[in-house]
């Protein structure tokens, strides 16, 4: 960082790092964490909740290629801090929430929050800020935003049993405020620059690489989503105490730095695809090890290692491979693509988990996401021999 960067494009680069692990406490890992208050307090079903979550992800989705186009535009700044701001202002009316249809309705606009502060516009601006440095600034942003879940649950599990879930609510809609005053101020030190579009991007749309690709990725994001949102209440059925089960539970984010951490020491010893196919394997062999496990809490402790760890690379890599796969033409309009079906997975996986669950039980379910993993490396596999004949 030191030899890349200036002090001041340094502090930018921490500035968007804390402003990205405060809303994804808020935004995003906020959701499984308070899923069984929610269950307890309201009485709604599980699956009821979960399809609030499936309903936020969704608009995510959908919304993200819209996103893509304003930070294009040059106003991604702008958008962020907007987006942090309304966040911080829905996580208040979450807190305050009683009736169901209010709270569908509260979980798509934060949806939108979503889209417009997480990861993506994030990235998107540290590509238009610093182009081949970007790789370095990304890498420091998920480093330390991979710390969020470790705030989020074990936070909000003291504050609700303290003072109840309500409270605990508000709490977070202040760190997203926090968030949102931080972008504020990178905002005004460095605003955006006008993007520019790359002339032509059709070169670049090999669908017999892309659409495995792609797949792979979302099937991906299918198992880790399920897993995530699900954890709590499996961990739960399986007798592991409270305490306990949220100790580990918060262990899935602190793993994912330790994860990127590995990535960037390793350089170009081991290449992108190698890592990712290794990544992938790994991901299956987590849910097999959760499978086995019972209520054994070392082998959960390993089952949320290896999940936490190789799936953190993942995010770094999808983007990689992809650029590796097939160019860099049109490389920002084939990204926004492959993250609506990406995103979708993650949307659809808490209703699914709830179903599977009634359906199957947790067990039979963990063994399925195993499955998932299988058939992602299967399709990454695929992309990548597609790739090497062109």
């Amino acid at each position: 960082m030191r030899r890349t960067f200036s002090s001041e494009e340094r502090n930018g680069i921490l500035r968007l790092a804390l402003s990205q692990i405060l809303l994804w406490a808020g935004l995003f890992y906020l959701f499984p964490a308070m899923l069984l208050p929610l269950e307890a307090d309201l009485g709604w079903s599980r699956g009821g909740i979960s399809l609030g979550v499936t309903l936020a992800l969704t608009v995510w989705a959908i919304s993200a290629p819209v996103a893509g186009r304003l930070v294009d535009r040059g106003v991604g700044a702008e958008m962020m801090t907007l987006g942090a701001l309304t966040g911080t202002a829905q996580l208040v009316a979450l807190s305050q929430v009683t009736s169901y249809p209010v709270f569908l309705a509260l979980c798509a606009s934060m949806g939108l929050s979503m889209t417009a502060t997480l990861y993506e516009p994030c990235f998107a601006l540290l590509v238009l800020r610093y182009g081949a440095r970007a790789r370095s600034a990304i890498s420091l942003v998920t480093l330390i935003a991979g710390f969020a879940s470790m705030i989020t649950f074990p936070l909000m599990a003291w504050l609700t049993a303290r003072y109840g879930w309500r409270p605990a609510v508000l709490v977070f809609a202040g760190l997203a405020g926090v968030g949102a005053l931080v972008l504020l101020f990178e905002q005004r030190r460095q605003p955006a620059r006008t993007a520019r579009q790359p002339r032509d991007g059709k070169a670049a749309w090999n669908l017999k690489v892309l659409v495995p690709l792609a797949l792979g990725f979302s099937l991906l994001a299918l198992n880790h989503g399920l897993l995530l949102t699900h954890l709590l209440p499996i961990l739960q059925e399986r007798q592991i105490p409270g305490t306990q089960a949220v100790l580990i539970a918060s262990l899935i984010g602190p793993m994912q730095v330790v994860g990127r951490l590995f990535l960037v020491a390793s350089g170009d010893r081991i290449t992108n695809i190698t890592i990712t196919a290794i990544s992938f394997a790994a991901i299956c062999a987590a849910s097999v090890l959760l499978f086995a496990a019972g209520a054994n809490a070392v082998l959960i402790t390993g089952f949320v290692m290896l999940q936490g760890a190789f799936y953190g690379m993942t995010n770094i890599l999808k983007p990689v491979v992809t650029a590796d796969m097939v160019g860099q033409a049109g490389f920002g309009m084939i990204a926004g693509a492959m993250a609506v079906p990406f995103l979708l997975a993650f949307a659809v996986a808490p209703s699914l988990g709830s179903f599977l669950w009634l359906q199957v039980g947790y067990n039979q379910t963990v063994l399925f996401t195993s499955g998932l993993a299988a058939a992602a490396l299967l399709c990454l596999m695929l992309a990548g021999r597609q790739a090497n004949s062109l």
